[in-house]
This record gives structure tokens, C-alpha cells and sequence, in this order.
């Protein structure tokens, strides 16, 4: 019978010497450069802008373990590619939870160290005249709102006394690490150290004072989006201002409510925040054993050091079992290991160790952590609520979602835009307006310009013979092989018309969704079926060609057969209209990081905007 993983979970720190011992030989590979740009360069930090601190990040990191109530490690067990949506409720595994007293080891800490605010003995001062003096970590302004608001009343504290509420404060503000926050932002330090030398005015400041940027930062992101990713173009439109719910919330002694209250509700949000306390039990622990770069294929029935060394590594992740009688073979039960690796991180579970599949292997854990933590952040940026029905595209993973009613109905693969910047498919939102049966394709001119006028200069009849029309200015059809198309180029746009007309043979295949929006984006079907079998899937100039449009279409329709839908286009001239219901939003996502009850998934930082976020030098919210 296969062992338990949390047996195995339970040998691993007294494995783990061994481990290391069998992988050292591999450790100088780690410092090649990846693919995706996570081992060249060690980011900065997601977490806070300054790097010098007093605070201790042992102290600060201990609490997170030990508080944020799921175990060590996760029973692991083989799943589909498919997760669930935002809003998809699942049920998580039910396990015995571990002893994690541990504190993280300033080593193995993603969370920078920030200075403290610096600020005097404010002792029997009032808060009135201590507030003008007072340096704060959020936003001034809105901290003199709050106490204006409570007509400048000390609310923490009753003749010297902290209240419940500012206990229960001061938990959540220790424990932010959970939701991928640095407790050292909130001078949770500072604040028990003024508690403790009895300056009661300056605890109150402090502790309004952070406590009103925490919820900033958990229910609007530590960063304006603008600011940090330029193509994150989703709106969450206006939102209850903070200050006055803060003052609310001071009057009736319930802000540590407010804190809760003002967490993300995206289940995938919730999930990410689990995995992230496991992710940051794993970095505790020393990480998990290095494994190759560079190296050769690995397959079942392969041997070796390098066999034992994916062992140890993937014993920590993915349930690989580390006691099997010969380590060095790679077994059926390697294989499962494998496989569920690859699922994971958006690769083909074929259960050979390729290129792609070292590259993941091959990133240490605090990146991830970062990863997760990027991911959270996005979250904050959503609005609250996706609608009851929403086509989700999640770009890194190439990958769609429909969702109805809580739970997803479909999934599929997609192809996304390249990486260059002209041609990346941007993340916005719009509500799905109709489709477009057997469409015709109006081609862009910069694709004439750039792209096909070089096509049909060294093959003349390049237009006909893909089923292309050639019209000039005035709309009157010419022939292609007329035109010196070797004159045409990007400083030199063609001034032509091209449109494809071919129905389930052109570009467009059978079908266009569309959800009107200014940069052209749009879902459609695609002849070049074949891409979807690629692990790397951008390829198109920004719009989203997906896997399975005829399902996607009869979903849509509110029919559960494909067959009513190819009746359908088989029935419909070119470019035939049909309109949808109302109310399905269309929103293209950018998370790196992907959670469900059981499962985290990663994915490569495919347009290195996750780079951008974490090394951002931009301020953040007050």
C-alpha cells in the first residue's frame, strides 16, 4: 500500500541531510539563468520598499507560522490540469493538522526588514497636540479624518488598559503575513513596545495608524495598479471610504471586525492564502532540496544520483516517496510525482523530465512565495464580486474558464498574445455582447504592413491561395499579384484592405465572441489547431484564440451539446450575428499563481509583469 504522505512529511527534516548529500554535486547549476527570468536575477521584494530595519524578521515571521492554522505539509494526491475559478467553492482535504511552532530563520524569510517610524515619547500628551508631531505610516490626512471623526478620543485603551479590540488588532496585524503582507509594515514592534512603556497616546496613534493602512492595503492592494503594471486595466469602480468606516468601527469597538471584514472573499484568494503558509513552512525547513538545471531527459526506468536527487525534491511538493526501496530508480510511484508536478506548473504530464519541466523544478521557494504573493495582490485589484456568469482567462496559464452559478462549467486551453510588447494581451474587463458565426477576418494593418506584405513579396500568390481579398481605399477588389508588396513595412504601412472569408478553414475558424473593448481583443475559434497540444501557447497578436469555441458557444446559449451548435453554424452565412444573454462578464487575468483547497499551480511570468511588481520602487498606499 503507498504510504501515507504525512508520514512522509513527518521523516522529512530527519531525511533531509541525506537528501542535501546526494544533491550537492548539483547545487552550482541552480545560478544558470531560467527561461522565465526567475533565477537570474533575485528580485526585490513585493513586501516593502525600505531595506534597512531595526525590527527582528525572526520575531516577526514566528507569529505567521503559528497562527495562520493549516498544517506543515497537505496530503497530495494526482488531479486533473482543471482548478477552479474565483468564487468556486471546493472542499478542502481533511488531515490532522501538525505542530508548527518553528519560527522561519531570518534566511529562509521572503519579508524584508523596514525601519521604524522613529516617533518620541508622546506620554500623557493629548492626541490632538501629539498628532502634529506624529510620523505615521500611512496617510496624514486621513489619520487626522479618523480622530476628527472620534473628536481626537484615545479608543485602545481605558485607564491604561488596552481593550479587547486592540488585542484582537494587534493579532491580526502580526499575523499579515497570511495574506502575503509584511508585519514589519505594520510596527507592530513599536506599538507593544509603547504599550509596554505605558505611553498610551502614542500606542492609540500607532495603532490607528497601521491599522488603517493594513486594511488599505488588504482590500485595495499595497499598490494603485497603474503604478506598478501598466496593462492591468480592470476597474473596481467606488468603494466605502475606509476612514469612515474606521470611524465607525472605533465607536463601537469593533475594527477588529473592520480587518476581517475587508479581506478578499475570491475563493482562489482564500486558497492562496493557505498555500502560502505551507510554501512558507517548506522555506522554515530549509527549502526544498536543489535539483539540476542542466541535465539530461529523465523517464521511467532512468537511474542515478540525478533520479535520487528528483526524488528528494519532489518528496517535499508532490508526494514522491522517499523511503521507496531503490531511490536511485525512477519508479511508477516517481512517475505519479512527476506528473502531478507538471499538472502543477502548466506543463504536458507526460512524466519525463524535459527542458521546461528542470526549469520549474529548478526555482528555490521563496520565489514562489513570491509568486503567491504577487498573485494576492491581483486579487485585492478585482472587484468583489465577478458577476453569476464569467469567461475567465488567466494568461500565464493559458487557460479559460466559464463560470455560472458558482462552479465552472467548462475549461479549456487558449492561446494568449506574444511577449512583444505591441502584441500581449492586456487584462481588462467587459461584458460579453454576441457572437460571430463563420466570421470573416478584417486584418489589421499592422499585420498587412509587418507581416503578410513581406509573405506575399516572395510569394506572389500568397493571397489567393490563402482565400485573402484585396481591396484598395475605396473598397473595389484588386489583384494581390499587381501590388510591389516589398515596398510595405511598418514606416511604410500598406494602403490596402485585406479579409479573409473562409468560415471553420480561415483564421477565425467558426466562431467570434465579443466583448467590445478598445484594443481589439476578442475569443474566437482558430484553424491552427495544433498549437493547443504546445505547453508554451503565445502566439496571436493579443487576441484569445481558444480550444473548445463550439462548447463555449452552445455553454453560452444555455445548451449543454455541441451538436446544437454546429447545426447552427452549419445553417449560418458568413459573419450571422447572434446575440447572448446579458450579464457575462469576460475578464483576462494575469496571476502567476493559482490556488484550489488541495492544489497551488505556477505558472511562468510570461510578459515579466510580476517582475515589475515586485521590484516596483513606486510608494505605496498610505
Amino acid at each position: 500500500m503507498r504510504r501515507n504522505h504525512r508520514d512522509v512529511v513527518r521523516g522529512r527534516l530527519r531525511h533531509l541531510t541525506a537528501a542535501l548529500v546526494a544533491v550537492l554535486g548539483f547545487m552550482l547549476f541552480i545560478s544558470f539563468p531560467l527561461h522565465a527570468g526567475w533565477g537570474d536575477v533575485e528580485y526585490g521584494d513585493i513586501f516593502a520598499t525600505q531595506p534597512q530595519a531595526t525590527a527582528n524578521p525572526r520575531d516577526l515571521a514566528s507569529n505567521v507560522v503559528t497562527s495562520a492554522g493549516v498544517p506543515v505539509a497537505q496530503r497530495h494526491s494526482a488531479r486533473a490540469v482543471d482548478t477552479p475559478i474565483p468564487g468556486t467553492r471546493t472542499r478542502p482535504i481533511r488531515q490532522q493538522v501538525a505542530s508548527t511552532s518553528t519560527a522561519i530563520s531570518p534566511g529562509a524569510s521572503p519579508y524584508p526588514q523596514v525601519s521604524p517610524l522613529g516617533n518620541r515619547s508622546m506620554k500623557n500628551e493629548s492626541i490632538k497636540s501629539a498628532l502634529e508631531r506624529y510620523r505615521s505610516a500611512s496617510n496624514k490626512e486621513k489619520l487626522k479624518r479618523v480622530y476628527k471623526g472620534n473628536r481626537n478620543k484615545m479608543t485602545w485603551s481605558r485607564k491604561g488598559k488596552v481593550t479587547s479590540d486592540a488585542n484582537a488588532a494587534m493579532r491580526i496585524l502580526t499575523n499579515a503575513g497570511a495574506q502575503g503582507l509584511n508585519p514589519a509594515e505594520y510596527h507592530i514592534e513599536e506599538i507593544r513596545r509603547a504599550q509596554q512603556q505605558g505611553d498610551m497616546t502614542l500606542f492609540d496613534l500607532l495603532l490607528t495608524d497601521n491599522t488603517l493602512r493594513y486594511i488599505s492595503h488588504l482590500r485595495d492592494g499595497q499598490y494603485n495598479p497603474q503604478d506598478v503594471d501598466s496593462m492591468w486595466l480592470i476597474s473596481v469602480g467606488a468603494r466605502p471610504d475606509l476612514v469612515e468606516r474606521m470611524i465607525k468601527a472605533l465607536k463601537s469597538k469593533k475594527v477588529s471586525r473592520l480587518m476581517k471584514q475587508v479581506e478578499p472573499r475570491h475563493a482562489v484568494y482564500r486558497s492562496l492564502s493557505r498555500h502560502l503558509y505551507d510554501y512558507m513552512n517548506i522555506a522554515n525547513s530549509g527549502g526544498w532540496p536543489s535539483f539540476p538545471l542542466r541535465g539530461g531527459g529523465l523517464k521511467p526506468g532512468s537511474s542515478g544520483n540525478a533520479v535520487k536527487a528528483l526524488r528528494a525534491r519532489l518528496a517535499v511538493t508532490d508526494g514522491a516517496d522517499i523511503y521507496a526501496p531503490r531511490p536511485s530508480v525512477y519508479d511508477n510511484n516517481l512517475k505519479l510525482a512527476v506528473s502531478r508536478f507538471q499538472r502543477r506548473h502548466g506543463l504536458n504530464d507526460d512524466g519525463v523530465i524535459g527542458g521546461r519541466t528542470r526549469q520549474a523544478l529548478a526555482v528555490p521557494v521563496k520565489k514562489r512565495i513570491r509568486q503567491i504573493a504577487a498573485s494576492m495582490e491581483r486579487w485585492r485589484w478585482m472587484p468583489e464580486s465577478l458577476g453569476k456568469q464569467a469567461i475567465i482567462v488567466n494568461i500565464p496559464a493559458f487557460r479559460l474558464y466559464y463560470w455560472k452559478n458558482g462552479s465552472s462549467k467548462l475549461t479549456m486551453r487558449v492561446i494568449v498574445g506574444k511577449a512583444k510588447q505591441d502584441w500581449q494581451t492586456p487584462t481588462f474587463t467587459n461584458d460579453l455582447d454576441y457572437m460571430v458565426l463563420n466570421p470573416n477576418w478584417n486584418v489589421p494593418n499592422s499585420i498587412i504592413s509587418e507581416e503578410m506584405a513581406p509573405k506575399a513579396h516572395r510569394w506572389p500568390k500568397f493571397f489567393q491561395d490563402n482565400g485573402y481579398k484585396v481591396m484598395d481605399e475605396a473598397d473595389n477588389e484588386i489583384d494581390p499579384s499587381s501590388v510591389n508588396w516589398g515596398q510595405y513595412n511598418k514606416s511604410n504601412p500598406a494602403p490596402y484592405k485585406v479579409v479573409q472569408a473562409r468560415g471553420g478553414d480561415g483564421s477565425l475558424g467558426v466562431v467570434k465572441f465579443i466583448f467590445p473593448n478598445q484594443y481589439g481583443v476578442a475569443l474566437h475559434d482558430t484553424s491552427s489547431k495544433q498549437l493547443f497540444k504546445e505547453e508554451f501557447r503565445a502566439y496571436s497578436h493579443g487576441c484569445v484564440r481558444v480550444e473548445k469555441p463550439r462548447e463555449l458557444g452552445a455553454a453560452l446559449l444555455g445548451k449543454n451539446n455541441p451538436q446544437f451548435f454546429n447545426s447552427l453554424v452549419t445553417e449560418s452565412v458568413d459573419d450571422r450575428r447572434i446575440q447572448v444573454q446579458e450579464g457575462i462578464s469576460v475578464y483576462t487575468f494575469y496571476m502567476t499563481a493559482w490556488a484550489d483547497a488541495n492544489d497551488v499551480y505556477f505558472y511562468e511570468d510570461l510578459y515579466s509583469r510580476d517582475r515589475r511588481l515586485v521590484q516596483a520602487k513606486t510608494p505605496k498606499r498610505g
